[in-house]
């Protein structure tokens, strides 16, 4: 195992790349946006004849996008891009919440969301369960920015709050209390769930 660092303004990753494949690496991990050298991590591993070799391409939610098929060969992603993401497989949402925006995301837009329109949605839960809780001071309150105060204060305090893959707490830094994380390999145009993975990052 070793660790490099790349510029996020450089997209030309061959040299450091061509050192990787010589040391006999069979995975590169890099915690890429699509837009700042994601696909061409994975156009130049591809170039440079690493996917052939059998070394594979790992990334985070960024990479979780329907962007990437569209930048990359999906022949050359196939069996080749593990991302990972913070939600179960889309058709394995544990609460009633996640499965009818499932179900209706569906239905509306004619395939699964991208991962992105999870937090989207979940984001909007949180702040309209937040108006609804704060409309006493908001109503009571003198000026904008009382009332935004209100909102902010009850967002803080948001508790237990059912969102599409669980109950949605926050600490007092504003970080999420409970995550549930999931692997996905790109496969056959798709990202394909694999499993799961615990907040203490045990494979399930």
């Amino acid at each position: 195992m070793a660790h490099d660092g790349v510029e996020s303004v450089n997209i030309d990753f061959r040299a450091l790349l061509t050192k990787v494949k010589a040391s006999g690496a069979d995975l590169v991990y890099g915690g890429f946006l699509v837009d700042s050298g994601g696909p061409q991590i994975a156009q130049q591993m591809d170039a440079l004849g690493m996917f052939k070799a059998g070394v594979k391409f790992m990334s985070e939610d960024a990479m979780y996008s329907d962007a990437v098929p569209k930048a990359v060969s999906p022949e050359a992603l196939n069996g080749n891009l593990y991302v990972t993401f913070s939600s179960p497989a889309l058709d394995q949402l544990p609460t009633k919440t996640g499965q009818n925006f499932y179900k209706n995301y569906k239905a509306k837009y004619n395939g699964d969301p991208i991962g992105w329109s999870i937090y989207s949605y979940n984001a909007m839960l949180v702040i309209l369960d937040s108006i609804k809780r704060a409309a006493p001071q908001i109503d009571a309150a003198k000026d904008v920015a009382a009332k935004r105060q209100a909102v902010l204060d009850a967002m803080t305090a948001t508790k237990d709050l059912e969102g599409v893959a669980g109950p949605i707490t926050f600490d007092k830094n504003g970080d999420v209390v409970t995550a549930l994380f999931s692997g996905f390999l790109f496969k056959d145009g798709k990202y394909v769930w694999q499993r799961n993975i615990s907040g203490d990052m045990k494979c399930q």
